[in-house]
């Protein structure tokens, strides 16, 4: 299990990824070749960078991968290309976002864009959850967040957007993930990307009892 704890700037941020997996950053560059990067729509590229550092650890064949807000598919394409062996499922309720990102996500034949609310979508067993979705509607995170009860032994929840010391945007994706941590009694996230404190994600691993 990939264990992260980077604080500070952009490129300080950089920096610590890059010395733990310096191919992230020709892996981001490559993507965005393909799928344009929208710096208001998609994650952060140091988060980039580390979200395919964490997808690295599931690249294997009997690997399920699910994402959750798909936009364009430049997260998605970056899963893909950290876990080529895997099964990448990314859903998406916005019909105008599935279309363009079936388009752009062909190259990468291990990946399913699914046109669905993540409500909708039937629970199973998965190795890693990256929540991206509805940052707004309290309901609908916390659903989300109930992925963790699918996850398999070693599996990751990973939320975007998340910082517990800033009321930046998604108040209610960090309201959600304070409760879900203290019904869990977890007191500290197992990954945590922030930048200047203010914006990040956070991940917790899923371990055997």
């Amino acid at each position: 299990m990939i264990q992260l704890a980077l604080y500070g700037t952009e490129s300080e941020i950089q920096d610590g990824i890059n010395a733990l997996c310096p191919f992230a950053a020709i892996a981001v560059h490559r993507v965005s070749m393909r799928i344009k990067y929208t710096k208001t729509q998609e994650i952060m590229r140091y988060q980039a960078r580390a979200l395919y550092l964490l997808a690295t650890q599931y690249n294997r064949n009997d690997a399920v991968i699910l994402e959750i807000g798909t936009f364009h598919g430049f997260s998605a394409a970056l899963i893909a290309s950290a876990a080529g062996a895997a099964k990448v499922i990314t859903l998406d309720c916005e019909e105008d976002h599935v279309l363009i990102s079936r388009e752009k996500l062909w190259p990468y034949p291990n990946v399913e864009v699914v046109h669905t609310f993540s409500q909708d979508f039937p629970f199973r067993p998965v190795d890693m959850v990256f929540v991206d979705g509805d940052h707004i509607h309290g309901p609908t995170v916390r659903h989300d967040l109930e992925w963790w009860d699918h996850l398999r032994p070693g599996g990751l929840l990973l939320i975007h957007d998340v910082c517990m010391t800033s009321t930046w945007k998604a108040t209610e994706v960090v309201d959600a993930v304070i409760d879900f941590m203290a019904a869990h009694q977890i007191s500290q996230p197992d990954v945590a990307v922030v930048d200047g404190g203010t914006r990040g994600m956070i991940g917790f691993y899923k371990r055997e009892h």
